[in-house]
């Protein structure tokens, strides 16, 4: 499921440059392919965070809290400099960092999809 993850955030990230491209040059293809990067770099964190989640080198709730006030600070850094030095497309660049968003939802299709049925008395796969 992971793999998969990663597999549509590629094409999303993939398709919806090259959309932005299209619909508005250099600037729009730069500022979603930033947010992609952006978003594919905090969906791999996240992951990191909930595994470590319980177990004996966790952080704790302090951790956790400075690690997303890092995030979120080390994010309107990047949203500031490509509004005041660069003319890559802001709004682009928002629209890219939802792609792990619409991954997730690729992936509930797929496994609403494909996804075999099983008797909820059988142990996990």
């Amino acid at each position: 499921m992971i793999r998969r993850l990663h597999w549509f955030l590629a094409l999303l990230g993939c398709a919806g440059t090259m959309g932005f491209g299209v619909y508005s040059g250099w600037p729009g293809a730069a500022g979603f392919a930033l947010g992609a990067i952006a978003s594919w770099w905090n969906f791999r964190r996240l992951r990191a965070f909930v595994n470590l989640l319980g177990t004996p080198d966790s952080t704790g709730l302090l951790g956790a809290i400075a690690w997303s006030l890092f995030r979120f600070i080390l994010l309107v850094s990047g949203a500031f400099v490509i509004l005041k030095f660069t003319k890559i497309s802001l709004p682009a660049a928002c629209f890219g960092l939802f792609l792990s968003v619409g991954a997730v939802v690729l992936e509930a299709i797929f496994e609403l999809t494909y996804g075999r049925t099983r008797n909820l008395a059988d142990p996990p796969l």
